[in-house]
């Protein structure tokens, strides 16, 4: 009988190698997600500037969502330019302003996201170590997001305002009460994730609710606490979006509006209010 042979056989590449000897040029994943915003933003300019030219030979002939002319629609040089410009010439660029604006709403998401984060991490906690807490208090959380942000966001504007809170609490609370909600219920159902078999080894050794709690229940519950987060992330910046939507009457009676000038009282060197920079300055004289 013939010996076997310990012979492997090798199999042929997948991927024959260049006869040249050069390497494939692979581009990283920022350069292709770089390469990708650009390719949508020409598009997105191309696209806009047909519609402009295309609705301006077949206007009055055919009905048009948007009307093509400069105001409504200008071009999208002109749009960028804006960023570059001045209202007044004492006042920054827009860009600048624009800035700034986004710096404060961000602050305002980020300590609604924490501030609700805690929130629901210690609900879900407290609901997973007592069915009679879980059972008394899950239907009012669970209420509490029936009720639509816009009817919540003025009443919470204008009691923060009365009660003489900086506008960034109220803000804040905002954010708080959407973030809360979904780090709650995905917390506990993390939280009674674990195999059974595991909980009851931790009591055979003698642990504790507390270490059966960090060690095991913790521990299992982290990828639903990081895509809860993930998704509070996002619903963090809806907050500060909807606290700014109360009406001029609504922000008046909290507060926190900007004064017009009336024709009783004389008309300052702009008569546009000036409501970033206030609000940038409340921010400051907190921070």
């Amino acid at each position: 009988m013939p010996a076997m042979s310990n012979r492997v056989v090798e199999q042929p590449p997948d991927v024959m190698p260049d006869p040249t000897g050069r390497q494939p040029v692979r581009m990283s994943e920022r350069t292709r997600a770089a390469v990708w915003f650009v390719m949508i933003l020409v598009a997105l300019v191309l696209l806009w500037e047909g519609y402009k030219l295309v609705g301006k030979s077949v206007e009055g002939t055919v009905p048009l969502p948007v009307r093509p002319d400069d105001t409504s629609m200008p071009h999208a040089w002109e749009i960028f330019g804006v960023f570059f410009t001045r209202r007044t010439p004492s006042e920054p660029i827009m860009l600048e302003v624009l800035l700034r604006e986004a710096l404060f709403t961000f602050r305002e998401a980020l300590f609604g996201f924490v501030f609700g984060s805690s929130l629901g991490f210690g609900l879900a906690i407290v609901f997973s170590q007592s069915k009679l807490m879980e059972r008394g208090f899950m239907p009012y959380v669970v209420a509490s997001q029936t009720a639509p942000m816009i009817a919540i966001a003025p009443i919470i504007v204008i009691w923060g305002g009365r009660i003489g809170w900086p506008i960034w609490v109220s803000v804040s609370i905002i954010a708080a009460y959407l973030v809360f909600f979904p780090v709650t219920i995905n917390t506990l159902r993390g939280l009674r994730s674990p195999d059974p078999t595991a909980i009851e080894l931790m009591r055979s050794y003698g642990a504790t609710r507390r270490e059966t709690l960090w060690k095991v229940q913790v521990s299992s519950a982290l990828p639903y606490i990081f895509s809860a987060l993930k998704i509070s992330a996002t619903v963090a910046v809806v907050g500060p979006s909807s606290a700014n939507s109360p009406p001029r009457s609504t922000r008046a009676s909290a507060g926190h509006s900007c004064r017009s000038p009336t024709p009783s009282s004389p008309a300052p060197r702009s008569s546009t209010p000036r409501c970033s920079s206030r609000r940038w300055s409340r921010w400051s004289s907190w921070a």
